[in-house]
């Protein structure tokens, strides 16, 4: 799957909750603690700039710990 669905998906999976437990699982997979978002959010509080971002931001982590 690709990242992005992953991650939408991911943070949308357990209604009423907030991203820190919708993507628990992609932040250990890519050893992330924090992200470019606030994760108290809930994922429908943000944009698709915001999702883009944090793509973003795991793909440069997992590019890093690959070097």
């Amino acid at each position: 799957i690709p990242l992005f669905e992953r991650v939408v998906r991911d943070a949308f999976s357990q209604r009423r909750k907030t991203l820190r437990n919708g993507l628990k699982r992609v932040m250990q997979e890519f050893g992330v603690s924090d992200l470019p978002v606030d994760l108290g959010l809930r994922p429908e509080n943000l944009s698709l700039a915001d999702y883009v971002n944090l793509c973003n931001a795991l793909i440069r982590q997992k590019a890093a710990d690959d070097q």
